[in-house]
């Protein structure tokens, strides 16, 4: 019985960290899609979409979830949909954003990349 309430906490638990992940990074591409004033600056999107993920960690870390679950979840789906919007861009003629800018938004997706992961393991105490 102790064991199968475990196992339904962390059933839960998961499904709620996936979910907010899931939530935020959906929230964020809709926003970059449908409000281009977010989008006309690459330096913009970029922090937009670090602030979302950034939230998305905080919220669910103060709402007793997994932080890490929930920023991995909004990693991998923001890679999908919001990555795919900023490209897209990139590639229309005419487009504001350069190379230089989908340059920088590769340096910046590095770094933030390796800043969340040693901010994690400092949080862990590794």
């Amino acid at each position: 019985d102790h064991t199968f309430q475990h196992h339904n906490e962390l059933h839960v638990l998961g499904f709620w960290s996936l979910s907010m992940g899931i939530v935020f990074a959906l929230w964020c591409a809709w926003l970059l899609k449908n409000y281009r004033s977010f989008s006309k600056n690459a330096t913009n999107e970029v922090l937009i979409i670090f602030c979302f993920g950034y939230i998305a960690y905080i919220l669910s870390e103060v709402s007793e979830n997994s932080g890490i679950i929930t920023l991995l979840t909004c990693g991998i789906v923001m890679s999908h949909y919001t990555g795919t919007i900023y490209h897209h861009k990139a590639n229309m003629p005419h487009s504001s954003h350069s190379s230089s800018s989908r340059s920088a938004w590769k340096a910046s997706s590095s770094f933030t990349s390796v800043l969340h992961y040693s901010l994690s393991e400092i949080y862990d105490g590794v």
